[in-house]
C-alpha cells in the first residue's frame, strides 16, 4: 500500500476532521465546566445544609407527623428515573401520591409552607446534584406519574440535559403547578439552546430572590 495516497486523502479531509475536534471538544470542555460550578457551588450548599439540618429536622418532626425527607421518582437526563430528596412539606404523602401542588392545597403543614415559600424545601437536592443525577441549573425534573406534562409536545426536548435545582423558568416565577406550561416549556428551552457557564451563574445568583408563585 503507497503511503503517499493515504497521506494526501487525510490532508484533504483534515478541516473537516479539526471541525469535528473543536465541535466535541468544545462539548467536552462546557460539561466540564458545568459539572466543576456542581461540585464547587453543591459543595458550599452541602455545608449549608449541614448545620440548619438538625434544627429544620427538629421543626418539621415538632409540626407534624411523618419523616424529615420525602423522596420520590423523577424523570432525568435522557428519560432515566432517579429519585429526588426534599424536605417533607406535606401530610400523608406518598412517592404515588398527587404529583403536583396549588396554592392553597391543604395537605401543606405550617412549617411546609414557610420552607416552600423560601425554596428551601429544596436543598436536600444537593445529593443529587453532588451524585450526578441532577445538575444546580437546568429544567426541573417532573415526577414520572405526573402525565399532564410528559405527554406535552416540548416534554422529551427537556430531557436533553441534566434536570436542575433551579431553573430559567423558576427564576421568572414558573416553578410548578399545571397553570403555564407553555410558558414554562418556552424558557426551559431557551435555556438549552443558549445554555453558558455565565448563563447558569447568573441563574443561581438570582435564585434565592425568587420567590414568586412559590407555594
Amino acid at each position: 500500500m503507497e503511503v503517499l495516497p493515504i497521506y494526501l486523502n487525510f490532508c484533504k479531509k483534515l478541516p473537516k476532521y479539526l471541525i469535528l475536534l473543536e465541535f466535541y471538544g468544545s462539548i467536552i470542555t462546557n460539561w466540564l465546566l458545568k459539572r466543576w460550578l456542581d461540585i464547587v457551588a453543591g459543595g458550599i450548599l452541602f455545608i449549608i445544609f449541614c448545620i440548619f439540618l438538625p434544627l429544620i429536622s427538629l421543626v418539621i418532626i415538632a409540626d407534624s407527623r411523618g419523616a424529615v425527607f420525602f423522596r420520590q421518582e423523577r424523570l432525568g437526563y435522557k428519560g432515566r428515573v432517579f429519585r429526588i430528596y426534599k424536605f417533607r412539606t406535606m401530610r400523608n404523602i406518598s412517592d404515588r401520591d398527587i404529583p403536583f401542588t396549588s396554592p392553597d392545597d391543604e395537605r401543606i403543614t405550617r412549617v411546609g409552607r414557610f420552607l416552600r415559600r423560601y425554596n428551601i424545601d429544596e436543598i436536600p437536592q444537593i445529593f443529587n446534584v453532588l451524585n450526578g443525577d441532577m445538575s444546580l441549573v437546568g429544567p426541573r425534573p417532573i415526577s414520572t406519574e405526573d402525565r399532564f406534562f410528559i405527554n406535552h409536545d416540548y416534554f422529551q426536548l427537556r430531557l436533553r440535559v441534566l434536570p436542575g435545582l433551579t431553573g430559567w423558568a423558576q427564576v421568572h416565577g414558573l416553578r410548578g403547578g399545571h397553570i403555564e406550561p407553555e410558558e414554562r416549556f418556552q424558557y426551559d428551552l431557551y435555556y438549552i439552546e443558549n445554555w453558558s457557564i455565565w448563563l447558569d451563574i447568573a441563574i443561581i445568583l438570582l435564585s434565592p430572590g425568587a420567590l414568586r408563585n412559590a407555594f
